[in-house]
């Protein structure tokens, strides 16, 4: 079994090559697989999380900083950026960004949109199903860059052949349980 760190040009050609059985990614991921893999349409599905729970995985957002020259006009912007129906549609129609908001993740027409990339299939359909699944007050850990820097370590090396993936799950929840505290974190 070969291990390719991804986000770079291997991992994109391991994947269009289809070297991966699974990825496991966001409700964005449709909009990446086909810049990036283009070749690859209806090679693809989507399905449901395992156990039917789900959490974040990404995220966009629209700030304005205190540099900012006019930043009553930038305000105004992000809001009707992420407010207006026809704004928001575009966001998601045109850039691939997931609903911002519940009206149209709701809506007949995204639920069932075509995604020419999963012909046949209706991927916002599960992509809403699961954002409901998300569980309330999910967020991210405080130190979420060190959680990810040190997952290849542990889970990322359980998933050769013979690894214990149950086993590594557990010393990767130990080692970030141990980090937290170590910050001054309150850790459950």
């Amino acid at each position: 079994m070969e291990s390719t760190a991804s986000w770079n040009d291997e991992w994109w050609k391991s994947m269009a090559a289809g070297r991966y059985a699974t990825w496991i990614a966001g409700a964005w991921a449709p909009a990446v697989l086909e810049q990036n893999i283009p070749q690859s349409k209806g090679k693809w599905a989507v399905a449901p999380m395992p156990g039917g729970v789900s959490a974040e995985n990404g995220g966009s957002s629209v700030a304005v900083t205190s540099q900012a020259r006019n930043k009553a006009a930038a305000v105004a912007f992000a809001q009707w950026l992420n407010t207006d129906p026809a704004a928001v549609r575009s966001l998601n129609s045109d850039v691939g960004l997931f609903p911002a908001v519940k009206s149209l993740l709701d809506s007949p027409g995204f639920r069932g949109a075509a995604v020419p990339f999963f012909p046949g299939s209706k991927p916002n359909e599960v992509f809403a199903d699961m954002s409901k699944a998300v569980r309330p007050g999910w967020q991210y850990l405080p130190y979420q860059v060190y959680a990810n820097s040190v997952f290849k370590d542990s889970v990322g090396q359980a998933l050769r052949p013979g690894g214990d993936l149950p086993g590594a799950l557990g010393a990767w929840q130990d080692r970030l349980t141990s980090y937290g505290k170590e910050q001054g974190f309150t850790v459950h």
